[in-house]
């Protein structure tokens, strides 16, 4: 059984900025590099592989169907073969759809709890993080669950506008329709951006505290308030990052035409991805900490260190009901 000792200086959190977050995030992941090693390979490493090679499965019956569907005579054969195509299709696209849900949930889920233990300095092992993670993934899945309901409505809401506009505008002005086609794209991404942000948060919030679901996001919009700068900066140098490996292995994969050395490829690129997705889990992890010194909101090591203990089915006295929850301003 190993305590966190030394590593980062937790006490001026509320100062801290981009840079600063940043730093931070290095701090504990040196700290205790080899948990977050455990964690990464086990958790993140798999969710970023599937992330990259999905395609090396359903690319070639994409590009099948189309051949197919490009013939002129199609016997009945051929339409069984594409039947059984698409139903392949379907099911490689649902487990995919599964298996990055699961695994991001439970990746995020160790690893917020990770530095929440060594935030508090509890006693962590891997064991111990991984036995905490059926308790703590459903209330993560509560809270994704909400956050693609509202997705759902703001791209509803997104297509509903555009729609207006071209049957609007377009008749009138295409000029007219093309810069209103332009304002409403970019009011839909900013929305959306911020949205995202405010659900990594929120997914951090529904770990550490007694929220989730739509709760957990009302709670993360204002806790944000204050740090917004900080916290679109980070998620933004997470993208940055994320798009270059994606591209990167776009680019490293389409000159391979052997399946074997574009598998190769494929865990090359999900080893950095993974690094990328752990680092940005845990830089989101210490925004929270940081707004919550910002909003002068009381953090009860005690009730904190109980919370988390309650996971791994520890002792907790009834006194602290988490007052995580109820924050009191000082």
């Amino acid at each position: 059984m190993e305590t966190f000792e030394g590593g980062p200086g937790w006490g001026n959190v509320q100062h801290l900025r981009v840079c600063g977050i940043v730093k931070h995030s290095f701090s504990v992941l040196f700290a205790r590099a080899k948990l977050f090693l455990a964690i990464a390979v086990t958790l993140t490493l798999p969710l970023c592989f599937i992330v990259l090679a999905h395609y090396l499965a359903i690319d070639p019956l994409v590009t099948r169907m189309r051949r197919y569907q490009d013939m002129e005579d199609i016997d009945g054969s051929l339409r069984h073969r594409i039947t059984a195509d698409r139903i392949r299709l379907g099911l490689l696209l649902a487990a995919y759809v599964l298996l990055v849900l699961a695994f991001a949930l439970l990746s995020t889920a160790a690893t917020v709890y990770s530095v929440a233990c060594i935030y508090t300095k509890r006693t962590l092992t891997f064991r111990k993080v991984i036995s905490v993670l059926p308790k703590v993934w459903r209330r993560l899945l509560i809270t994704f669950l909400w956050a693609f309901v509202f997705v759902f409505f703001l791209l509803g809401a997104f297509l509903a506008i555009v729609l207006f506009v071209f049957l609007v505008f377009y008749p009138l002005s295409f000029i007219v329709a093309e810069v209103m086609w332009w304002i409403v794209s970019l009011l839909f991404a900013a929305a959306l951006f911020h949205f995202t942000c405010i659900f990594n948060l929120a997914s951090v919030i529904s770990v550490l505290e007694e929220s989730n679901g739509i709760k957990a996001l009302k709670k993360s919009n204002l806790l944000i308030k204050g740090k917004r700068i900080e916290a679109y900066c980070l998620y933004a140098l997470y993208l940055i990052f994320t798009s270059l490996v994606v591209i990167g292995f776009d680019f490293a994969s389409l000159s391979l035409s052997k399946v074997g050395l574009r598998v190769l490829i494929a865990i090359i690129f999900a080893v950095i991805l993974a690094v990328v997705e752990e680092i940005g889990i845990m830089v989101f992890t210490i925004l929270y900490f940081t707004c919550k010194a910002y909003h002068h909101e009381s953090i009860d090591m005690l009730a904190l260190s109980e919370h988390l203990g309650a996971y791994a089915g520890e002792y907790v006295n009834l006194r602290a009901s988490v007052q995580m929850e109820s924050t009191q301003r000082v």
